[in-house]
């Protein structure tokens, strides 16, 4: 005995008993089971590409990040003097950090963006500059120690 099967027009002989009926469906489900696991192994699969991506695009823009901090405790003219020197850099378009052999030299734009923060907590008080600008219209320069001119700022400073 033999049935046609609608989908694909092919003979395909009818099951005989109702054992291999329920074989047949098994081997159904089975069949759309492996695709369910083959359509998983592949969404992890792009997920895990994805991943890999945005890993590199992130580390690829920490290579483009370059930092240098400072922080002591000084004598208040001293602190002037400091910032006083960031002025002079400002106004120049040119600063210059030093922190051991390596040098970050800055080139501010003429338009800045500037943030300023004071608080006071008991006894303690604090204020935060922050001086942001985009690097398209001038962009971040990093200079070696071996590069960089003898006359340059001292270590932790900035020269103008």
């Amino acid at each position: 005995m033999t049935s046609t099967s609608e989908d694909t027009n092919l003979e395909t002989p009818a099951p005989e008993s109702a054992d291999e009926e329920q074989a047949e469906e098994k081997d159904d489900e089975d069949d759309e089971d492996d695709e369910k696991d083959e359509k998983d192994e592949k969404d992890e699969k792009d997920e895990k590409d994805e991943k890999k991506k945005k890993k590199k695009k992130d580390k690829d823009k920490k290579k483009d990040k370059s930092k240098i901090g400072y922080e002591a405790a000084m004598p208040r003219d001293e602190a002037v003097s400091y910032f006083e020197a960031l002025v002079g850099g400002l106004r120049s378009g040119h600063l210059e950090f030093r922190q051991g052999d390596r040098v970050l030299v800055l080139a501010p734009p003429d338009r800045l963006e500037i943030e300023v923060s004071a608080k006071l907590e008991g006894d303690k008080g604090k204020v935060v500059f922050e001086i942001a600008w985009s690097g398209q219209s001038r962009p971040l320069a990093i200079v070696n120690e071996a590069s960089a001119a003898p006359e340059a700022a001292s270590e932790g400073g900035d020269d103008d």
